[in-house]
């Protein structure tokens, strides 16, 4: 895990920022998922 962080921190801002945006979504769906799972 350190080694993608380390990879993404020596990209151009533009795309850390787009790859941050999206593991941003990936964790709120995943996050969803399981709420919707607990109460199912």
């Amino acid at each position: 895990m350190l080694e993608h962080w380390q990879a993404i921190k020596e990209l151009k801002p533009e795309d850390r920022e787009r790859i941050l945006y999206v593991t941003d979504g990936l964790i709120r769906d995943a996050k969803t998922r399981k709420a919707y799972q607990a109460t199912g």
